[in-house]
């Protein structure tokens, strides 16, 4: 059994965060080895790439800003305090597309493992 972890998130620009690309900053809030939960602060306009994770599934919360994601065409466009569940293995990218920063909840959990067909 794990334990009990407080976190607390700075809010955008503050110290502590860690660069992910140019234009955004990712805030490390607690892990657990099969849940990770971090609050992503992405500059607008700014994007990540087509990408899959094959073992996680993950939720995104918008807390400010707007994201658009895709797959192999739009999936959703949020805004604040909407979000999306994004299962494991499903191929997808996003981009912060509002006029403020984009500030993000991710919290990722390791996907069951599925049985050999």
């Amino acid at each position: 059994m794990g334990s009990i972890q407080t976190f607390t998130y700075p809010g955008p620009g503050a110290a502590g965060g860690r660069a992910i690309r140019e234009g955004g900053t990712s805030y490390h809030m607690c892990n657990t080895g099969t849940l990770h939960s971090k609050v992503l602060v992405i500059e607008p306009g700014v994007h990540n790439t087509a990408h899959v994770h094959p073992d996680e599934d993950a939720h995104y919360f918008v807390l400010d800003g707007r994201v658009t994601f895709y797959g192999d065409d739009l999936v959703a466009d949020l805004a604040r305090f909407e979000g999306l569940l994004m299962p494991h293995g499903t191929s997808y990218w996003f981009a912060s597309c509002g006029d403020v920063p984009l500030e993000m909840i991710r919290v990722s959990t390791r996907a069951a493992a599925q049985p050999a067909t």
